[in-house]
């Protein structure tokens, strides 16, 4: 019986020593980069869209360190909206800006990362003004065009902290 009870927490500390040899910790350093690829589009224009909304990325490729590869490709990441304007009147363009807040890693964190993405939309007033005088007061009433982000676009941001990893 003593010896079943000695095989077995041998094999128990075999088993634990073996895992513990499969995983180690790889560093990924602060300002390393990670591409990432738009998963929505987004508009200036939209009505449901607004400050504070989280916008959807994923990484477009995969991240390694030491051949380790640290971010899968197609790894989920995350950002917010932080200004939002919609087009107006006398040729004013729409604008949107957002954030990339994280990435998340192969080990399940959410890494930091820095970036911030700008889209104005198209202006009409240089145009309209030359447009007004010669023609008639219409020219008042153009529209600018709204800011759009196409789904697919593609971003780098930049790991914003280092950050350790468990890796296999």
């Amino acid at each position: 019986m003593k010896h079943l009870i000695l095989i077995t927490l041998a094999i128990g500390m075999y088993c634990s020593l073996a895992k513990a040899q499969t995983k180690m910790s790889v560093m990924i350093p602060e300002g390393a980069s990670v591409k990432l690829t738009l998963m929505q589009r987004l508009d200036s224009g939209d009505k449901g869209l607004e400050v504070g909304d989280k916008v959807r990325l994923q990484a477009a490729e995969d991240v390694t360190v030491g051949g380790k590869v640290i971010i899968d490709r197609y790894a989920e990441a995350e950002g917010h909206v932080i200004e939002k304007k919609h087009s107006k009147w006398l040729g004013r363009k729409g604008k949107i800006d957002f954030e990339i807040d994280w990435v998340k890693a192969v080990d399940g964190t959410k890494i930091p990362l820095r970036a911030v993405a700008r889209k104005g939309g198209k202006s009409h007033v240089a145009g309209m003004v030359a447009v007004t005088a010669l023609v008639s007061p219409i020219g008042l009433l153009m529209r600018g065009k709204n800011a759009v982000v196409k789904r697919g676009t593609e971003f780098t941001a930049y790991v914003n902290t280092e950050e350790h990893i468990a890796v296999r």
